[in-house]
């Protein structure tokens, strides 16, 4: 049995910034999802670029952008 799962708000007065990489489309299946945290003021698309070489593993990278930049 799944325990129940709670749904929280999260308030942000502000836009932040995801980066999202797509494996290939050409792939019958739906890509397993991995959810990439980068460290402090460092930006999401850089990071994400940096992570590239995942797309050939047929998995779908979101790498959400931390709202404090340096």
């Amino acid at each position: 049995m799944i325990p129940d799962i709670n749904v929280e708000p999260l308030a942000i007065d502000f836009t932040v910034y995801y980066s999202v990489l797509r494996p290939d489309p050409a792939l019958s299946s739906a890509p397993p999802l991995l959810i990439a945290l980068h460290g402090y003021g460092q930006k999401c698309k850089g990071f994400a670029r940096s992570l590239a070489s995942i797309r050939e593993q047929g998995i779908l990278l979101a790498a959400p952008q931390g709202p404090h930049q340096i």
